[in-house]
């Protein structure tokens, strides 16, 4: 049951002089970044507060109902931990419910009884490192913010899961994985659904890690308080490069698919030159065959904001050549309609389609890690991304307040809970 949930962190810059006047603002690089005006910015943030107030009646409406299966629960305290953690934490970043809502205590009970003894939770016995991040994320925003009670009640078991967390990366010196090294296996320094499937048998031949998974725990680890010498960045920078589909990055090893073909990065002007995959030798995208037994991954949209967001968080200035490379391609093919990098054939039209709502979420962490409302796509057009984003919310929110993939139900976006968990985690970062 491989479920691909998150939450997010973010900041937001929409800064004006005058109510309809357009400013530059300093990036961290100390060049000027155009920004909306003060009007814009505002009747934008307006509108995503009336959505998410309207998500809000629909998600209260459904407040802990769950059927006893995991894929038709909804939030509260006999949900599952993973849906209840990604309303919860983006309810309360939109500013929906307060700390000492007693919905909030009794989910946030709830959720700490079913942590186990090592640390983790798990979504029906697996995907334990998704639904951990999610979890941590959650319960630090409520030991940081919700006052002493909580700090009381979950400081210790945050750092149980952080020591979980932190043992599960694949090279990391307490993982099942610790002998794996740097020099010859491409998953060094990356994460999986969880740290006992890297030890099963039965998945011997699977990826040992992926981009989505590492990007939840990479945000979780973000609210470690890690210093940005520690190893478990540098771990982790290592598995992100060998994630950027770049000739540009350097990998330090021949990476192989499952099939033996050698994996060739796109050069520099090629389409996927700068975007990311799911793991160094796959894409959910498929690829594409350059003979002589090689292939190149196609770059798509989720996983190039995930890969954004991931350095980002590791402490990447804006002017690394890793993270404008990164940048450059999401500039160069923003949709909020579509997942850009898929490619809709005959056979599956909808192919751009598939995590749409997924990429949402990871839109708003990423560009707003990134810190800047406004780009020039490839045609040289201003883009005010929120402003598109909260527009394509608006029109694809159903009348009862929810969000559910109506074109493609992979990975479960069929679910209005999954979708309207990603939405609102959007939402919080357009708002911040």
């Amino acid at each position: 049951m491989k479920i691909t949930l998150i939450a997010a962190l973010i900041v937001f810059l929409a800064l004006g002089c005058g109510d309809d006047a357009n400013t530059n603002v300093a990036n961290n690089s100390g060049n000027a970044t155009p920004a909306p005006s003060s009007s814009d910015a505002k009747a934008t943030r307006d509108k995503a507060n009336a959505i998410a107030k309207k998500a809000w009646s629909y998600l209260e409406a459904n407040y802990n109902k769950s059927t006893g299966n995991p894929l038709d629960d909804t939030w509260g305290p006999n949900c599952n931990v993973a849906f209840s953690g990604m309303i919860l934490h983006g309810a309360l970043r939109c500013g929906l419910i307060k700390p000492d809502d007693q919905r909030v205590r009794d989910t946030v009970d709830a959720m700490v009884k079913q942590q186990q003894p090592t640390g983790q939770w798990t979504l029906g016995g697996s995907n334990a490192v998704y639904t951990t991040s999610i979890a941590y994320l959650t319960l630090a925003w409520l030991r940081d913010n919700g006052g002493a009670a909580y700090r009381e009640q979950l400081s210790g078991r945050l750092d149980k899961a952080r020591e979980y967390l932190t043992n599960s990366q694949v090279g990391a010196p307490k993982s099942p994985l610790a002998d794996v090294k740097k020099e010859t296996d491409s998953t060094y320094g990356g994460w999986a659904y969880s740290k006992e499937e890297l030890a099963d048998p039965k998945n011997a031949g699977k990826p040992k890690a992926n981009l989505s998974t590492t990007s939840f725990a990479i945000e979780a680890a973000s609210a470690f308080g890690l210093k940005p010498d520690d190893p478990l960045w540098q771990r982790a920078l290592t598995y992100l490069e060998r994630n950027h589909n770049s000739a540009e990055v350097s990998k330090g090893l021949v990476i192989r698919t499952a099939e033996g073909k050698e994996v060739v990065d796109p050069p520099a002007g090629d389409p996927n030159a700068g975007g990311a995959r799911y793991s160094p030798d796959t894409s959910k995208a498929n690829e594409i065959d350059m003979g002589d037994g090689k292939v190149m991954l196609r770059s798509y949209g989720s996983m190039t904001y995930a890969l954004l967001s991931c350095y980002m968080a590791a402490g990447l200035k804006r002017t690394d050549p890793r993270v404008e490379l990164a940048y450059k391609w999401i500039t160069h093919n923003f949709s909020v309609s579509r997942v850009p990098g898929y490619v809709n054939t005959e056979n599956l039209q909808t192919a751009d389609q598939q995590g749409l709502y997924y990429q949402y979420m990871q839109m708003g962490r990423a560009l707003s890690l990134y810190g800047s409302d406004m780009f020039k796509d490839s045609n040289n057009i201003e883009v005010y991304w929120k402003k598109d984003l909260v527009a394509q919310l608006e029109r694809s929110q159903k009348p009862e307040g929810y969000w559910k993939n109506d074109k493609q139900d992979r990975w479960y976006e069929n679910l209005p809970m999954i979708c309207t968990g990603y939405v609102l985690s959007a939402l919080a970062d357009v708002m911040k």
